[in-house]
């Protein structure tokens, strides 16, 4: 067990949430008001089997214990588990990691490496054109500064690097190479240098862009070595960790100077993911803090296009309980372009929701009119993807899904159950009563299980306003026994509970209908409305969890009239 499990089990998150707002129990789980936005309907949800809480009102966001502390006092993750270990009683382990000699040596020498290469573009007459390269890009000096921008100068410097340091830790460091005449080289030559921080601010690696028009590749970063790790690593996320967490929100683009240019005007919540897609590592590093929103703005191009796909894929599987949101760039901008352009906010503001993203770009492959044939394609293609978002985005993103395809949504349930039967992961929970069979006595008293007296007391108004024998322990030949136990458990006389709170049409039924199993036969069918009348409501509402209940309930009374009728 872990420590955030260890606090989860001493803290019931409803007991916690209830001393901030009034909760009150419906069915499996708890509502009440957001304590978060002004709301007159409670959309509030706490889960008590999954400790876990959602707003499906104006806030949209959900979380845990921890991630309610951190919104509602506005600090941390570190502060929230800092306090909840103390009222909780848990000790917090004490993490010393020590590095070797040979790692502080290492970084030593790489920070060493960037004064040096700072020196020079910044003072060198050789890196004038670097310099007015950067001018060029909007790049202002205290940037330079703040980043610790170099120059690689042209001449090679080999000699001088050896003269300070070793051949072995420059060369493990990917600093110097030898080629295959046995000679050493500088790896970075001519090229503007990018100091890659840690998440301490320690100096691990460079990234370096080319300066002339050569056919070496544009970008090239250092060597995996004891203390690069670029799968792990985010480019600015020391800079940018902090207001990160404070807004709840980072962006992540592609490139170095789409950071640089972000901070720079004052978007410090921005950070570049190192690679053509995010890291399960990378992940963590967000996941691990009290950020919510996880918005991708990648370049405005196919290979930017890509790397949105694979970036999404890694999220979904990694980050499902965020909120990931999608921006996609017109053709052929990146984010330097639209920074500069002074409309970085309002392109933020329209990022899609991971789920309008993965079913826009899916429909935007379909031709004017497509088949059905290629509607279940796409279907097929996205259902997986949309089965990793978290439990309660799951319904809704079918529901929209259906909607955009042109589908029936039930339909569409049904072939993603069957799709993803492999996996057991199912959409709805599975109705597995006492009584299986398929006979009208069979279905009644699994409604009495599972919906105790309010049920029996829809009965027996009906039989009473069409005048027919109430029910007995005789209509039920199978399951007498169990008829017995629930009457006998609801306490209720069979014959005194004229309960007539239906507002029943009897033209809703044939008007000579001695016969009870045609009878209750046109009762289901009337329940059957009333199931999908109350599912619409409450799709409506997005109150998903309410809503996944009834379709299990809806599927299964469908199945029980076509096999009795």
């Amino acid at each position: 067990m872990t420590v955030t499990d260890d606090i989860k089990a001493r803290i019931d998150i409803v007991s916690y949430i209830e001393r901030t707002i009034s909760l009150k129990k419906a069915g499996k789980y708890y509502k009440g008001l957001c304590p978060f936005h002004n709301e007159k309907t409670p959309s509030f949800v706490v889960y008590p089997d999954r400790q876990r809480w959602h707003c499906f009102g104006g806030c949209s966001e959900g979380g845990d214990l921890f991630s309610f502390y951190e919104r509602q006092h506005n600090v941390t993750f570190k502060d929230a588990l800092k306090a909840l270990a103390e009222e909780a009683g848990v000790e917090l382990p004490t993490y010393t990691k020590k590095l070797s000699d040979d790692q502080q040596r290492h970084l030593d020498i790489l920070d060493d490496l960037a004064t040096r290469y700072h020196k020079l573009l910044t003072e060198y007459d050789g890196a004038e054109q670097v310099r007015a390269y950067l001018a060029s890009r909007g790049i202002a000096p205290d940037t330079i500064t703040h980043w610790r921008l170099g120059y690689a100068p042209k001449q090679n410097i080999i000699k001088q690097l050896l003269s300070k340091y070793s051949a072995d830790d420059l060369e493990v460091l990917g600093v110097i190479y030898t080629n295959d005449h046995g000679q050493q080289r500088c790896r970075f030559w001519n090229r503007l240098m990018i100091p890659i921080t840690n998440g301490a601010g320690q100096i691990v690696g460079f990234g370096a862009r080319k300066l002339d028009d050569g056919k070496s590749a544009k970008y090239i970063n250092s060597h995996e070595s004891d203390i690069f790790h670029k799968s792990h690593l985010l480019y600015g996320w020391h800079t940018a960790r902090k207001q990160a967490q404070w807004d709840s929100q980072l962006i992540i683009v592609e490139g170095y100077m789409d950071v640089m240019q972000a901070h720079q005007a004052g978007h410090a919540n921005v950070v570049a993911q190192m690679g053509t897609a995010l890291t399960e590592q990378q992940i963590k590093l967000i996941t691990d803090t009290n950020i919510q929103t996880i918005i991708v703005c990648l370049d405005g191009d196919e290979a930017g296009e890509q790397a949105t796909a694979r970036t999404v894929d890694t999220l979904i599987a990694h980050a499902d309980q965020k909120d990931i949101r999608i921006v996609q760039l017109p053709a052929g901008q990146d984010p330097d372009d639209i920074i500069q352009s002074g409309q970085w906010e309002q392109t933020i503001n329209s990022a899609l929701p991971v789920i309008d993203y993965l079913i826009h770009t899916a429909i935007a492959k379909l031709p004017e009119k497509p088949s059905l044939g290629q509607k279940h394609e796409v279907a097929n293609q996205l259902i997986p993807k949309l089965y990793k978002l978290e439990e309660s985005s799951k319904l809704w993103s079918i529901q929209q899904l259906a909607s955009a395809i042109g589908l029936n949504p039930m339909a569409l349930v049904d072939m993603a159950n069957k799709l993803m039967s492999a996996k057991q992961d199912k959409l709805q929970p599975d109705v597995q009563p006492e009584i299986h069979d398929n006979t009208i006595e069979g279905y009644i008293i699994r409604c009495l299980l599972e919906e105790h007296v309010s049920y029996w007391y829809d009965l027996v108004a009906l039989f009473s306003k069409f005048n027919l024998p109430t029910l007995t322990r005789n209509d039920f030949e199978t399951h007498g026994g169990v008829y017995q136990q629930i009457i006998d458990i609801m306490d209720v006389a069979i014959d005194d509970t004229p309960l007539d709170h239906l507002d029943l049409d009897p033209a809703s039924f044939s008007p000579d209908t001695p016969d009870k199993h045609d009878f209750l036969l046109n009762c289901m069918y009337l329940r059957l409305n009333q199931t999908q009348r109350t599912m619409d409501i409450l799709l409506e509402l997005q109150q998903i969890e309410q809503f996944t209940a009834f379709l299990g309930k809806r599927q299964h009374l469908t199945q029980i009239i076509s096999q009795i009728s």
